[in-house]
């Protein structure tokens, strides 16, 4: 993913690796709010912290790869991002 505060400057932005699925050792191919660990993802640290984790704009990139016989379907059913806005004083 990256950040930027304009769309023109997405493309100048640095990618950053958010997280990797994957069956083992843990299991995080499935993500929902039944998953132990949880396995939200913290954006601002992914970001780099301040000020990118504040851009108004964010693009997010998936690579999607089948099983190795290539007969299981992967895909990207649902995703979503949160924000909050603590105060600063």
């Amino acid at each position: 993913m990256r950040a930027a505060d304009d769309p023109a400057d997405l493309g100048a932005a640095t990618v950053r690796l958010a997280a990797i699925a994957h069956a083992t050792p843990g299991d995080t191919q499935v993500c929902d709010e039944t998953s132990t660990p949880p396995c939200a993802v913290d954006l601002a640290s992914v970001l780099g912290g301040l000020p990118e984790a504040q851009a108004d704009y964010l693009e997010l990139r998936v690579k999607l790869n089948p099983t190795s016989d290539g007969a299981g379907g992967v895909q990207v059913q649902d995703w979503e991002i949160g924000y909050s806005c603590p105060d600063a004083e």
